[in-house]
């Protein structure tokens, strides 16, 4: 028996990036509500400080982070105390 095999070439190519796509929108939407997280706990505490995480990333090693670098979540907690 032969298996089901795709022929076409860009139907093989979009088996392999759809789920790659998927998962990158995946984590900028998780990023997108840990820096909401940041706000609302910034709020409550009256106070936008944030405890240092050591382990960063960065470049295009940033797209697969599920949550924000810390520099980037105390810049935007630093801008939200200015205003």
């Amino acid at each position: 028996m032969r298996a089901n095999v795709p022929r076409n070439p860009a139907l093989s190519l979009a088996m392999i990036v759809a789920p790659i796509a998927v998962m990158l929108i995946q984590f900028a939407i998780s990023r997108a509500r840990e820096f909401d997280a940041d706000r609302g706990g910034a709020v409550i505490s009256g106070e936008p400080r944030m405890i240092v995480n050591p382990l960063t990333g960065g470049g295009v090693a940033g797209l697969f982070n599920t949550h924000p670098s810390t520099d980037e979540r105390v810049a935007r907690l630093r801008a939200m105390a200015a205003a």
